[in-house]
């Protein structure tokens, strides 16, 4: 199959039902963060943004290649840090203002070493080996992941496809990597290696990125084409039931720091549940899954939902700390939450997204149904 041919239908401009799955993956990790006794493996919700990440970024890159021959690494990283950058920026200026009034001694220092780590993207690693906390931003680990990953993915997924080609054997190698980093997982679990480390490291859980990844390989090269016939769509929402069954079970009874079956294949049916989700988007139009996640406010959520990943945290840190019982960080907590991730998206994010399509664009025109379009 020649990897610079369209082979599929041209995608809607937006699939709100994305934003859906986003929706359902914030509000999944703020119930886990705001009450972890009452949703204890509320972080796998961290796993669904991994996989459409995974997924979107793939897209992206690989209708770049198509359109214009090659991956503009400047754009990419333009494109990246337009996205990203203002918000978070904003969020460590507001969260070191608030320690500087707030704290001195050695709980300040604390609190700026979780500065300087989140800010540098290195949180998950420092996580991992037990070197800090990152006490107020421990939740940074996971944005350090995405942005490891996007510092090798587009370099790799280049060179597969200059040099590889062949549709199938880059989305074998996209799932060849997601199988070594789940055995690699699982070798360590099995020599006794602490759960921050299997929970933390990119290696340790690269597979859910990569999963995504080779489903956006997929759909970039026409592979699911057989997945929008009318008996597929019936089999993809009975598997979407088995999914959503999986998900609940695992959310609401995993301890990721004591039950060492998470890394050992929960997390891997996570991730599988994730794609399956994602493929009823995808190739089941107007199925159930994709009428629930299309609900407006579940969209809504998903359009702000890196602006409530960003604040939540902190600020449910510093409500515990201050004494506030559960229902209070879930109520109030999560309505300032709310609060300022509106204004985050409305009044800096959404500005910059402008920027980034006037100034980063996507080579060499963006299309109708492009990922550009769907990955915001």
């Amino acid at each position: 199959m020649n990897i610079t041919d369209r082979h599929t239908a041209p995608r809607p401009a937006h699939m709100p039902g994305l934003d859906g799955l986003r929706g359902c993956a914030v509000l999944t990790v703020m119930v886990f963060h705001a009450w972890p006794a009452a949703l204890t493996g509320g972080m796998i919700g961290v796993d669904l943004f991994f996989v459409l990440s995974g997924f979107l970024i793939s897209l992206l890159l690989v209708e770049e290649y198509r359109d214009s021959g090659g991956i503009s690494l400047r754009r990419f990283y333009l494109r990246r840090c337009l996205r990203l950058l203002p918000a978070f920026s904003l969020l460590l200026l507001v969260f070191l203002g608030y320690c500087l009034w707030n704290f001195d001694g050695k709980v300040l220092e604390r609190y700026l070493q979780s500065v300087a780590l989140a800010a540098s993207y290195t949180s998950n690693w420092a996580r991992a080996f037990s070197l800090n906390p990152v006490e107020g931003l421990g939740h940074t680990w996971s944005l350090a992941m995405e942005e490891q990953f996007y510092l090798f993915w587009p370099l790799l997924l280049l060179g597969l496809l200059r040099y590889l080609g062949g549709a199938r054997r880059l989305v074998l190698v996209a799932l060849g990597l997601a199988l070594a980093s789940w055995g690699w997982r699982v070798l360590l679990a099995w020599q006794g290696a602490e759960a921050d480390r299997l929970y933390n490291g990119l290696d340790t859980r690269l597979d859910a990125l990569m999963v995504g990844c080779a489903l956006g390989l997929a759909e970039s090269f026409g592979l699911l084409q057989a997945l929008r016939r009318p008996w597929a769509g019936r089999l993809l929402g009975v598997l979407a039931v088995v999914a959503v069954l999986y998900l609940a079970g695992v959310a609401s009874r995993a301890h990721y720091w004591v039950d060492m079956r998470l890394y050992y294949w929960m997390l891997a049916g996570v991730e599988l549940s994730a794609a399956c989700l994602v493929l009823n988007v995808l190739c089941n139009r107007g199925g159930w899954v994709e009428r629930l996640l299309s609900l407006p406010g579940l969209t809504w959520l998903g359009r702000i939902s890196y602006g409530l990943y960003l604040w939540h945290f902190p600020i449910y840190v510093f409500m515990r700390d201050g004494g506030a019982s559960p229902w209070t960080i879930l109520g109030p907590g999560s309505l300032l939450t709310l609060l300022l991730a509106s204004l985050s998206f409305y009044l800096l994010e959404r500005p910059f997204l402008r920027l980034k399509r006037r100034y980063a664009g996507t080579a060499p025109a963006e299309p109708r149904g492009s990922a550009g379009a769907l990955l915001q």
